[in-house]
C-alpha cells in the first residue's frame, strides 16, 4: 500500500498556480508530480522554498501546451536537459523536467535521454533523500527507500557510492552538505559512502571551481562543520578542491564552537573559508580555484590585514574598559574611513575573533575625519616625499589616540615642531 502525505505543509503550497499547472498536465494525458527537494522538505515537515515538478512530457510538448495557453517560458536554454521552467499569473515561477535517464556520463557532465519511467529517472539522482516523488493526492512515490533514511536520519547514496560519485563528482560535496540537514548525530556516517568517496575524489580536480563554491559555502556555515571539515580532511577531498595541505582546522574548530549553539550568528562562508587558511598568499590560490567574488575577495583581505594583530590585542585586554577595549577596532574603522562596506568587514572581523558584544557599541559610532589635508601641508612648504609621509603617518598616529585635532594654530604649530624634528 502507498504511504501518502497529508501534513499541513504540503497542503499548503496548493495555490491555484500549482493546482492549474496539474489539471493542464492532466488534460493533456501526462503525468506530473513534485519532485526532489520540495518532495524532502515537505517529508521533513517544512515548507519548500521553491517545487520542482518532473514530467512524462518531453520539452517539446510542454512548449506546445503552454504556447497553447499562452504561458509565458523562461530559461527555454534548460530544454537540452529537459527542464522548462513557466511563470504563472505573473506570481509563481515552476521549474519541469522531463524524466530522463543519463546515458553518456564523464564526471561533470551528462548526456540525457528522456524516459517516461519514474524509477529510471530516481535511480539518476544522487541522494535517496532526493529520488522521492510526490503525486497530487499525497501518495509517495520512493523506489529506493529515501523515506525511510529521512524517518532515520541517514544519507546514503542512490545504489552503488561509487557508481553515482562517478556520474558526477561534485556528488561528494553535496553528501556532505545535505549530511547536517538530514542526520542527528555528526559521527553516523555510512562506511561504504566515506570509502566511496575517499576513492574518488582525485575526479573533484576536474569540478569548476565555481560549482565546487556553491556548495562548499555551504559546508563551512552548517551544523557539524567541524566534523565535516575532519571528514574533508581525512578523504583527502580538501586537496582536490584547492585547500592547503594543512589546513588549520584548529582555528575553524574554535570558531565554529562559538556559534554552534546559534547557527544564524555565524560568520560569512569566505570568514570561516579564511579561519582554514595560514596567510593571504594560501587565499589567493584558493581564490584562483573557486573564482570568489568581488566583495567575498574584500572580506578576506581585510580579514588578512587585521586578525593577526586583532588577537594580539586582544591577548592584553583583560581588565581594561570597554572604551580601551574598543580602541583597535575604532582605529580599523578610521583606517578604512573611505571604504563604504567597513562596518561589514568589521563585523567579519568581530565574529572571528568572538567579539559579538562589540559590534552595538561600534555600529553607530560616528567615524571621525582625520583633519589634516594636503593642502594644510603644502602650505607650511613641506615637500611631498620621505618626509612629508612620516610627519603625516605621526601625526595621524597620534591624533588617533584620542581624535581630537583641529586644523587650529595650535595645530600648526605642533606640525613645525615635526618638521624640526624630522629634517
Amino acid at each position: 500500500m502507498t504511504e501518502k502525505l497529508d501534513s499541513l505543509e504540503f497542503k499548503s503550497i496548493w495555490n491555484d498556480e500549482l493546482n492549474y499547472l496539474f489539471d493542464l498536465f492532466e488534460r493533456n494525458d501526462f503525468k506530473i508530480r513534485i519532485a526532489g527537494g520540495a518532495v524532502r522538505d515537505l517529508l521533513m515537515g517544512s515548507k519548500p522554498h521553491d517545487i520542482d515538478l518532473a514530467t512524462t512530457a518531453t520539452p517539446d510538448q510542454m512548449k506546445e501546451i503552454f504556447d497553447k495557453e499562452n504561458i509565458r517560458m523562461l530559461h527555454t536554454n534548460g530544454e537540452k536537459h529537459g527542464t522548462i521552467t513557466v511563470r504563472l499569473n505573473d506570481k509563481e515561477n515552476y521549474e519541469i523536467t522531463t524524466l530522463r535517464i543519463d546515458v553518456l556520463t564523464d564526471g561533470r557532465h551528462a548526456e540525457v535521454q528522456f524516459t517516461e519511467d519514474w524509477r529510471l529517472d530516481a535511480n539518476r539522482r544522487d541522494l535517496t533523500i532526493n529520488s522521492i516523488f510526490l503525486d497530487r493526492d499525497g501518495s509517495i512515490i520512493d523506489f529506493f527507500g529515501g523515506y525511510e533514511d529521512i524517518k532515520n536520519h541517514r544519507i546514503k547514496f542512490v545504489g552503488q557510492p561509487s557508481t553515482r560519485i562517478q556520474e558526477d563528482y561534485l556528488r561528494i560535496l553535496r553528501y556532505f552538505r545535505f549530511y547536517p540537514r538530514i542526520c542527528l548525530d555528526e559521527n553516523s556516517h555510512c562506511s561504504q559512502s566515506i570509502e566511496a568517496i575517499k576513492a574518488n575524489a582525485t575526479g573533484l580536480k576536474g569540478i569548476a571551481g565555481e560549482r565546487i563554491w556553491v556548495e562548499f559555502r555551504k559546508i563551512v556555515c552548517s551544523k557539524f562543520a567541524d566534523s565535516l571539515m575532519k571528514q574533508i580532511v581525512d578523504t583527502q577531498v580538501h586537496k582536490y578542491i584547492g585547500l592547503p595541505d594543512s589546513c588549520n582546522l584548529n582555528e575553524f574548530s574554535t570558531i565554529y564552537r562559538n556559534f554552534e549553539k546559534n547557527l544564524i550568528d555565524i560568520p560569512s562562508p569566505i570568514t570561516m573559508v579564511c579561519s582554514l587558511l595560514h596567510s593571504a598568499k594560501e587565499f589567493e590560490k584558493l581564490h584562483k580555484r573557486m573564482k570568489f567574488s568581488n566583495e567575498e575577495k574584500r572580506i578576506a583581505e581585510f580579514l588578512f590585514a587585521y586578525r593577526d594583530q586583532c588577537k594580539r590585542n586582544l591577548d592584553q585586554e583583560n581588565g581594561t574598559k570597554l572604551e580601551d577595549k574598543l580602541k583597535p577596532f575604532k582605529f580599523i574603522l578610521v583606517d578604512n574611513v573611505k571604504d563604504g562596506k567597513a562596518f561589514e568587514k568589521l563585523t567579519e572581523l568581530l565574529k572571528y575573533v568572538n567579539r559579538l558584544e562589540y559590534i552595538e557599541h561600534l555600529r553607530d559610532w560616528q567615524v571621525p575625519i582625520f583633519p589634516i589635508t594636503g593642502d594644510i601641508l603644502e602650505n607650511l612648504k613641506i615637500p611631498k616625499g620621505p618626509i612629508y609621509s612620516k610627519i603625516l603617518f605621526s601625526l595621524k598616529e597620534s591624533w588617533k589616540n584620542e581624535f581630537n585635532l583641529d586644523t587650529s594654530e595650535e595645530t600648526v604649530e605642533r606640525l613645525k615642531e615635526m618638521m624640526d624634528e624630522f629634517i
